[in-house]
């Protein structure tokens, strides 16, 4: 039977790595019509090469692709079952927590996501919208039931999990360790946060198409067919539209490329060391270098973007909710300098590899205080971190000859995570999220060991009762992330110093429970620990906050006192605008429109203040006045249904019903749009 032109390029591509019968295996072609083609091309010559070093079962031991042939679809159908059965199993007891943190805004008060006429739009969202997008067909199912969102995420992440199943089965050969690992990547306490939290979708999503892209790469290296490769690509794409960290995977992809390369030329014993490797890496660029510029590009294109376009990893948002402009607050390199931060990062890195091993104590927020930075490489600290680093280093070294795998695993979790280093800053510096695809690197070398110790069943006794234990330790954390209150309840009692969970908790008591006591107690803690004068302080939020409860419990003076200080501190448009709400509601309407002039000043594209100085104007029977600030308010921001609705009433007073009917007409489709009608 003839060869086909995808088999053929298959040949040419690794007639120098592979011998005869191997290829014939892979491709599932006759060993005859192998050697012809290879005659006809004039590679006889590596052939015999190949074949005087070794048997074609020698080549597929080399590290980097065992397989162990096809899978019957029914396989396949039961592993997954048996995956998604043990994620509903342990993430059980999510389907009922409550909405939390980013949920409100990305969620509940996004009213992009009731309908699917709205898709466009996301698409259109300046930012990563695959999260978006999905929660759209969350709405249509459950609406505002959580049950829908948390069922999603455990689908999603199930799906995650087999893919790591598939790859790990692909590179080792073994289906017990492949799967022992699968599960151990689903159950793992440091998989709760992005699965138990709704938000977190976004590290899932993410996930998905990062394994999916590393699993089209991998098949379309070894199959040399170009579907594989184009699925690789477009799944990088699509990734990075739910997370940036997506932009590490041509470097992953690199790091086995090159290991596997170098792997196969030891088994033909065609060198080794550092000159094996570096011939092993230009072999990949010759042989891949389309691939690689493309995906090359995109990273760059991705990494650009995120940098100076999204401005996610530069840059705060603060402010967006109370005045529709986006007022931004630049985030500084962690303790004021980039020595600090480098000197943080094996700190860091550190601390990955224990919750890796130990997740006995997981935190939601490590801001100041909660994740201390590293001043000196002498402290405690910071030995600790460097000694993490050079001991990883060092196995790779060290076992770079005779166990690839550890070099693979451990590469894989330290350039996975390069992204959060905080070489560029970015508002977190450390998170058990960060973790979620991490993870694999460790995962995969359990699988490994499990393989080499098969015959000693104690040992997947032993993976058993680590797998067990992990399942408690997720559970118990499900329960943590019920609702805000216990969330950062569990939050302050684990990391006292941890600034945003203090502020979180005068928020919820001040809301929800009006026990403003606490809620001021509970600011004034988080002011205690953050201070005014630190670089990168949010001194300014909690000002804002202790105005709030001041205004709201009659204490004027000092809600004046607590505005003026956050505003000082930091300028946000919804400061001002809580200032002057506060002067209106004591009847110094003229000292409320001079603070919203000041705000239109600064930003003079501010929807909302347009709208209170509106509200303001009616006040004081200057309707002319009012209707002029209630139409530019609407056309910064047409969807402010509020001022609308005032709008159509002021026009009512003044007596132009034409017009207030037209406005009415628009509010009533607008608000059907909200809901999704």
């Amino acid at each position: 039977m003839p060869l086909s032109k995808s088999q053929q390029t298959f040949i040419e591509n690794n007639s120098a790595d592979l011998t005869v019968t191997e290829i014939a295996r892979r491709l599932g072609a006759a060993k005859q019509d192998v050697k012809k083609y290879i005659r006809e091309k004039g590679l006889s010559r590596c052939t015999q090469r190949m074949q005087a070093s070794g048997t074609g079962d020698e080549r597929a031991a080399a590290w980097g692709y065992a397989g162990d042939g096809p899978l019957p679809g029914r396989f396949l159908l039961m592993v997954y079952g048996a995956l998604l059965g043990i994620t509903a199993l342990v993430f059980a007891n999510t389907v009922g927590n409550s909405f939390v943190f980013d949920d409100l805004y990305v969620v509940v008060h996004n009213t992009l996501i009731r309908n699917f006429s709205h898709i466009p739009a996301i698409l259109g969202f300046h930012g990563v919208p695959l999260r978006t997008l999905s929660y759209v067909l969350d709405y249509a199912v459950s609406q505002y039931n959580v049950w829908g969102y948390h069922c999603f995420n455990i689908f999603y992440h199930s799906i995650v999990g087999f893919l790591v199943f598939r790859i790990i089965q692909l590179m080792i050969g073994a289906r017990l360790p492949a799967f022992i690992a699968a599960v151990l990547f689903i159950v793992h306490p440091v998989q709760t946060d992005s699965v138990s939290y709704i938000s977190g979708r976004r590290d899932i999503l993410m996930g998905l198409f990062y394994f999916l892209s590393f699993y089209g790469f991998v098949r379309g290296r070894e199959e040399g067919k170009r579907r594989w490769y184009l699925l690789s690509l477009l799944s990088f794409y699509i990734g990075y539209w739910a997370k940036e960290m997506i932009v590490t995977l041509p470097a992953v992809c690199f790091l086995y490329d090159v290991i596997r390369t170098a792997a196969l030329r030891e088994t033909r014993q065609a060198g080794r060391g550092a000159a094996a490797v570096v011939e092993s890496m230009l072999s990949v660029v010759r042989k891949r270098y389309v691939f690689y510029g493309i995906m090359g590009a995109l990273a760059v294109y991705f990494a650009y973007y995120t940098v100076f376009s999204a401005s996610a990893s530069q840059y705060v948002q603060t402010g967006t909710s109370a005045t529709g402009t986006q007022m931004v607050e630049s985030v500084h390199y962690y303790g004021g300098s980039l020595l600090v931060t480098i000197m943080t990062i094996p700190w860091i890195i550190f601390n990955y590899l224990f919750l890796l091993v130990y997740p006995a104590k997981l935190l939601c927020d490590y801001s100041f205080n909660a994740f201390p930075l590293v001043y000196s490489v002498f402290s405690l600290n910071g030995l600790l971190g460097l000694g993490s680093l050079v001991g990883l280093l060092w196995l790779v070294a060290g076992l770079w000859r005779r166990e690839k795998g550890v070099a693979f695993g451990i590469g894989w979790f330290l350039i996975v995570l390069l992204p959060v280093y905080q070489i560029i800053p970015h508002h977190e510096i450390f998170a058990v999220h960060y973790l979620y695809v991490p993870l694999f690197g460790f995962v995969y070398l359990v699988a490994v060991l499990l393989k080499k110790q098969a015959a000693r069943k104690w040992v997947f006794v032993l993976a058993g009762i680590i797998i067990v234990l992990c399942v408690v330790r997720s559970v118990v954390r499900n329960f943590d992330w019920k609702n805000e209150l216990s969330l950062n309840l569990k939050n302050v009692a684990d990391a006292p110093q941890s600034v945003r969970s203090h502020i979180n908790l005068g928020r919820y008591y001040a809301e929800v429970e009006k026990d403003f006591p606490r809620a001021i107690k509970e600011n004034e803690m988080a002011l205690k620990i953050d201070g005014e004068n630190r670089i990168g302080s949010i001194a300014h939020v909690v000002h804002n906050n202790l105005g709030n409860i001041y205004f709201e419990t009659g204490q004027y003076e000092k809600a004046e006192q607590e505005y003026r200080r956050a505003i000082e501190l930091f300028p946000d448009p919804s400061y001002i605008s809580n200032l002057a709400a506060l002067y209106s509601k004591q009847g110094l309407h003229y000292k409320a429109i001079r603070v919203l002039e000041d705000i239109l000043k600064q930003h003079p594209q501010a929807a909302v203040a347009y709208a209170k100085l509106g509200d303001q104007y009616v006040l004081l029977n200057r309707f002319d006045e009012a209707e002029k600030a209630y139409r530019t308010a609407l056309s910064y921001d047409a969807y402010m249904l509020d001022a609308r609705s005032n709008l159509v009433q002021l026009l009512r007073m003044k007596g132009k019903a034409k017009e207030a009917q037209q406005e009415a007409a628009t509010l009533a489709r607008m608000r059907q749009q909200s809901q999704g009608i």
